[in-house]
């Protein structure tokens, strides 16, 4: 995958914010252990599933001393607000996955969609996530809502929230897009190092 730096500069980019406040939420990750930190000189990538952690943050996150506690009740909002039911990250990563793997998401009810038409909504006060289905043509509609109980998952209809962050499919494709050409990076990097490390280890004999 890629390195937390190398992350950093791909959600600053698709989803347009300060890379000074994407920098500091990524100090208030790795300092809560959700991202893995460098060990000597070795800097580790981050796994998918930590990826989307970290663009969780960067979009919920109001004060950055609190980056881990909001990002963490974010990733446990549950589908219908049930308790215990599937966590919002889950269903995310998958759709990471899929747009990753150039396919499409597929959903329980056995709705399929390519990135472009997919949105997620993140709504604050209270927090409720919904995941929706925006055609070419016709009119939108919610596919899953994610909330902390099964009532704010009944009453996302009636409320305004005091604020709300829509990410569409195509902000998720530029991210999985700039995470792959790291990546693609890394492995060539990778393979370099492990070829000169070869040439050191067998030296060519002098006859």
């Amino acid at each position: 995958m890629a390195t937390v730096s190398q992350v950093t500069k791909v959600l600053t980019n698709c989803f347009g914010r300060e890379e000074a406040q994407v920098k500091q939420i990524a100090r208030r990750l790795l300092d809560a252990g959700a991202l893995p930190k460098a060990k000597g000189r070795r800097i580790p990538d981050l796994a998918l599933g930590q990826i989307v952690l970290f663009s969780i943050a960067v979009l919920v996150t109001e004060k950055i001393t609190d980056t881990w506690d909001e990002c963490s009740q974010w990733a446990g909002l549950t589908h219908g607000g049930v308790r215990p039911g599937m966590p919002f990250i889950l269903s995310y990563l998958d759709i990471f996955t899929s747009i990753g793997q150039g396919r499409h998401t597929i959903f329980d009810d056995g709705v399929e969609l390519w990135y472009d038409e997919l949105q997620i909504e993140f709504m604050l006060d209270p927090c409720t996530v919904k995941i929706k289905h925006v055609p070419y043509q016709g009119q939108s509609s919610v596919l899953m809502v994610f909330a902390n109980s099964e009532l704010e998952a009944k009453m996302w209809m009636s409320n305004r929230p005091r604020k709300s962050y829509t990410v569409p499919g195509a902000a998720i494709n530029c991210i999985m897009q700039g995470i792959n050409i790291f990546d693609n990076r890394n492995v060539l990097l990778e393979t370099n190092e492990s070829n000169l490390s070869s040439r050191d280890e067998n030296p060519p004999s002098a006859e």
